[in-house]
């Protein structure tokens, strides 16, 4: 019979180069998407330790816009976070223009040009009351910041 030997190894993420990270958000509901990108930085900064210095945030006027926002400004970023809220119920939602600008930021993504993550964080819901009801109920800034350093973790290791 041969002795086994058992030891516990702690396995935990060490990570040497924090990501740097963008935050697009558009001003539109700027009530609720002020929420958002807050707690989406606190979490970086507590959850993560990364630092204020490695989280860039801009702001685009319209949702629509975020896109080309992030082409021409944030093409520096590993991983970047487009932050915004549409009602379906307001006069200015169309089922086909948020197609479009779900296309724009998955080929983003996907560009062999620019490693980039490009996490869509844009929240689309029946009114303002439905929102508020679920934001109570789920913490969107911590499964959006999981979700992005896990990515980056996974797909860029240096």
């Amino acid at each position: 019979m041969i002795p086994v030997l058992l030891r516990e190894i702690d396995i935990e993420a060490v990570q040497c180069n924090p990501p740097r990270i963008a935050i697009v958000y558009s001003t539109e509901n700027w009530n609720i998407v002020e929420r958002l990108v807050n707690e989406l930085r606190y979490e970086f900064k507590d959850r993560y330790q990364i630092s204020a210095l490695n989280v860039k945030i801009g702001q685009s006027e319209s949702i629509h816009e975020i896109s080309h926002h992030i082409k021409r400004h944030y093409l520096r970023c590993q991983v970047i976070y487009a932050v915004g809220v549409v009602y379906k119920s307001s006069p200015h939602y169309e089922p086909r223009q948020m197609d479009l600008l779900t296309r724009r930021l998955d080929a983003l993504s996907g560009s062999p040009k620019f490693p980039l993550l490009v996490i869509d964080c844009i929240l689309v819901r029946e009114s303002k009351e439905q929102l508020e009801e679920q934001m109570l109920e789920c913490r969107f800034a911590e499964v959006w910041a999981k979700r992005g350093v896990d990515a980056f973790n996974m797909l860029m290791p240096y």
